[in-house]
């Protein structure tokens, strides 16, 4: 499935372009910027309080020079929740362009994670605080957008196989 939607993040515009994928191979890996996880424990979803942007989001995060993306997932859900990744399956990936027609791409996973501890901190600073949530807590939380709200829904469906 393809959607498309307009956002405005930072008082910035950008059109995202969505696509339902299986595999991230064949992705133009020097546009590839963030890879972020609908990650399960059990029935419920892990999201992480970012205190920067003073919002609740997915964990996840930017994919490092020379890093491979499923590692980048698996560093940024450690690093963001405390927690490892037993299973990992794409969802999907968004194409965001900005004003000028530049663009980066986004990838989606769905994840089961175990908890290794309480969270504590994130190396970088910017998640002070995570929490788990039932499905249907997604919209009171997590804003963004129709988009989002397929990529949840996804997630659903992937999990149950």
């Amino acid at each position: 499935m393809k959607m498309e939607e307009d956002v405005v993040w930072s008082d910035v515009p950008y059109h995202v372009v969505y696509h339902d994928c299986d595999t991230f191979d064949g992705l133009p890996y020097e546009k590839i910027r963030q890879h972020y996880g609908v990650c399960f424990v059990g029935e419920k979803i892990v999201i992480c309080w970012d205190e920067r942007r003073k919002a609740w989001s997915l964990p996840g995060g930017t994919v490092e020079s020379g890093e491979l993306i499923n590692d980048a997932l698996v560093r940024e859900v450690r690093e963001e929740s405390n927690m490892t990744i037993v299973m990992r399956v794409p969802i999907g990936y968004q194409e965001i362009f900005s004003e000028d027609g530049s663009s980066i791409i986004q990838l989606r996973s769905c994840c089961i994670v175990e908890p290794l501890g309480d969270f504590v901190s994130d190396p970088a600073g910017s998640i002070t605080k995570i929490t788990l949530i039932d499905l249907e807590e997604w919209d009171e939380y997590i804003h963004w957008g129709i988009i989002g709200k397929h990529i949840r829904q996804r997630a659903i469906e992937i999990k149950k196989v």
